[in-house]
């Protein structure tokens, strides 16, 4: 490691060194690298590198301490902490080799960590602990205000109580994402070896200060257990909702919620509603709700996911939002050729996913429609945004992503929505909860390194574009 006096780093003023950081904050193999050059650089990297930890197992808690003994500051570098199932690894890296056994999972042992007081968010996807220790891990972030179940299946609503509880009144933001349920009474469970302290009795919760809540999918492996978040909201009910996100699971015909907590959510919270994402696609079922929806004096922006069928079409037309400023209409390629290494045939995923002929029958799907249907939209704001894996070909090459824009561009002339070619595209990455890429303006390349290669992506395992 070089001096910083010596190192060209030194000259360089300071907001040029956040950036430099900044961009690099996705590709922890360059952070860590850069930590390696001087001190200085070593850091304002170090802050990227563990700025998001995860822990699977518990020797991934025992490094954490070993690491905190030489450098006790990094437990206020943490913003964000992840607790997940043993297929994922540090970092995110899938294991190159099974060399832990997955008895060492956290879920087992937990060790004295010191806090984390700087954590805003946590990630959940652990099943089967035991009380305590999920008490131990949730109390290592005593300060966060956002938690995210991700793919999970709780152990009963009794310890679901528990784990919400943790956070007192300080919860302002709650994702429940394809979390199921499980009755513990009904599947006589209650006596299984590892589950005897799982707690039998609710406990007092509070949701009232949650201000952005998701709901995505409350079906997992083809058992429904929806009732859970009708109870749930029974007990402790967000006060002003802001910001609220209902969305079926891409890979299913599952809806978000009972129909019954849908209406309640909208109902109840739109009088401050500022911001909704919905997928109407299960909405076959929500054909009483529509012709009934509430104003939404305070919605600013709307974000449909746009599915076949005429969901999307008839929950635009009958939004009463005066003061709309955003229209956000996403289509998700996570299915479709590209999945099969066809990248060269993505219009055919685009026409999979959307109703090209008319992609709204009933009404002009046309910039000066929707101004027309909601005046406060501006000029550029009305944007499409398309979501795809990290494996997509489109993610490291220009070329390759102006091919798909052309692509889609196309299929809106021919649906009769020439006058919206010109509107902005925006790809998203559906693992960072669909937030906008940003890619390098000189590679073209997604901010991460690109993923493996399998024998089972055809064309995609190829030669990186340039």
């Amino acid at each position: 490691m070089s001096t910083d006096a010596s190192h060209p780093w030194s000259r360089y003023p300071p907001e040029i060194k956040l950036q430099i950081t900044l961009h690099n904050r996705g590709d922890i193999h360059t952070l860590c690298a850069m930590c390696l050059v001087s001190k200085e650089m070593r850091a304002i990297a170090i802050e990227q590198v563990f700025r998001v930890v995860s822990f699977t197992y518990a020797k991934d808690l025992e490094f954490w301490v070993d690491i905190l003994r030489h450098t006790p500051t990094l437990s206020a570098v943490v913003r964000r902490v992840r607790f997940l199932p043993h297929e994922i690894a540090w970092f995110g890296v899938p294991p190159q080799a099974p060399e832990r056994d997955t008895d060492e999972t956290i879920v087992e042992a937990i060790p004295m960590i010191p806090p984390m007081p700087n954590v805003v968010a946590i990630d959940w996807a652990l099943s089967d602990i035991r009380i305590q220790n999920a008490r131990a891990l949730l109390q290592l972030c005593p300060n966060a205000t956002e938690l995210n179940f991700l793919t999970t299946a709780i152990d009963g609503l009794p310890l679901f109580t528990h784990l919400l509880a943790e956070f007192g009144s300080r919860l302002l933001s709650l994702s429940l994402d394809k979390v199921m349920m499980l009755d513990m009474d009904m599947n006589d469970q209650w006596e299984e070896p590892g589950l005897d302290d799982l707690p039998r009795e609710t406990v007092n919760f509070d949701l009232s200060g949650v201000q952005r809540l998701s709901l995505v999918s409350a079906e997992l492996d083809g058992t429904t257990a929806i009732e859970y978040i009708e109870h749930l909201f029974e007990m402790s009910s967000p006060r002003t909702l802001k910001e609220l996100h209902l969305r079926s699971d891409p890979d299913a015909t599952a809806i978000p919620c009972s129909l019954n907590v849908v209406a309640s959510l909208l109902t109840q919270h739109a009088p401050s509603l500022v911001n909704l994402t919905i997928d109407p696609s299960f909405a076959d079922t929500l054909t009483e709700l529509k012709n009934e929806l509430p104003l939404f004096p305070l919605l600013k922006t709307l974000t449909v996911w746009l599915e076949t069928g005429l969901s999307a079409e008839l929950f635009i037309n009958r939004l009463n939002a005066p003061n709309l400023s955003w229209l956000f209409i996403r289509l998700d390629l996570w299915r479709g050729d590209w999945e099969s290494g066809n990248e060269t045939n993505l219009a055919g995923s685009i026409d999979a996913s959307l109703p090209w002929g008319r992609l709204f029958p009933s009404i002009p799907f046309t910039r000066t429609a929707l101004r027309a249907r909601f005046p406060t939209l501006g000029e550029q704001s009305i944007v499409f945004q398309i979501c795809a894996g990290r494996d997509a070909d489109l993610h490291y090459s220009f070329l390759a992503r102006d091919d798909a824009r052309l692509q889609f561009v196309t299929g809106l002339m021919a649906a009769g929505s020439g006058d919206l070619a010109g509107m902005r595209v925006e790809w998203l990455d559906p693992e960072t909860g669909y937030g906008v890429i940003e890619y390098d303006p000189i590679t073209g390349r997604a901010p991460w390194p690109r993923p493996p290669e399998r024998s089972d992506r055809g064309s995609l395992s190829g030669e990186e574009s340039g």
